[in-house]
């Protein structure tokens, strides 16, 4: 059935959001030189968590993944 392999990612407890960047890491990963060093200098992911109450942010953080 398509759509049992379709939500494989659900299956596995993950977000759609994790499963795609597994499957774009796998991507980068398996390419030849020198588009692979290009591809992976992509797997770093930076955030930026802004907390707030009352309308006023009360605290920011950065944070910075690196696969």
């Amino acid at each position: 059935n398509t759509s049992d392999k379709m939500e494989a990612w659900r299956q596995a407890g993950i977000s759609y959001l994790r499963y795609s960047n597994i499957c774009a890491q796998v991507v980068r990963r398996s390419l030849k030189e020198p588009l692979k060093a290009k591809a992976v200098s992509r797997d770093a992911a930076d955030m930026k968590i802004q907390s707030f109450e009352a309308g006023k942010r009360t605290a920011v953080r950065i944070t910075s993944e690196d696969k």
